[in-house]
């Protein structure tokens, strides 16, 4: 029983935003079918120029019908889960998902290769950064030995000068006595 709306689901699949590539399964979005035959969801229609009325994609002057149950039945049958089960195949509508589908694995297809692209360019900023951390830790320590040396040489003398790291200052005590 349950079998049925898997089926119908998986067959709807490829009904997708043109320009986003939202789901329209995911119910999250309205979704409209451009006069060019485009889908377009709400959100990028949204985006679009409303006084121009042009599709998204293509740029041509548009009208746009809501995807739903309600709407006039030539159109209603583009997204008929099974087209190949009437009696006469329609090719129109065939071609029109076949379009669909293709346009949505290219896009997942350019979607995965951006993915790999930008992982390979975290992994390169996440080895400089660690090169540069690795970098300012040892400046680091050659800093606290700079302060230690010279610490140990300015205390050898009469006057003793403490060096602050933490400010960059220091006092001087002995026979002038110095303070900031």
């Amino acid at each position: 029983m349950n079998k049925e709306p898997q089926s119908t689901e998986k067959n709807l699949f490829w009904i997708h935003c043109y320009k986003c590539f939202e789901l329209f399964l995911k119910k999250k979005r309205q979704f409209f079918l451009c006069e060019c035959r485009h889908i377009i969801c709400g959100l990028c229609l949204k985006r679009v120029d409303q006084k121009k009325a042009v599709c998204p994609i293509c740029v041509k002057p548009n009208g746009f019908l809501l995807i739903e149950n309600s709407m006039p039945k030539q159109f209603r049958m583009l997204f008929h889960p099974n087209p190949t089960s009437f009696k006469y195949i329609d090719w129109k509508i065939v071609l029109f998902q076949n379009d669909a589908q293709k346009h949505f694995s290219l896009g997942m297809l350019k979607m995965k290769v951006f993915l790999e692209q930008y992982k390979k360019n975290l992994i390169r900023s996440k080895m400089y950064a660690k090169k540069r951390y690795q970098y300012y830790k040892m400046l680091r320590g050659q800093r606290r030995e700079e302060e230690q040396h010279y610490n140990s040489m300015v205390s050898g003398n009469n006057q003793s000068y403490a060096f602050n790291s933490t400010s960059g200052l220091g006092t001087l005590n002995g026979s002038n006595d110095f303070t900031l």
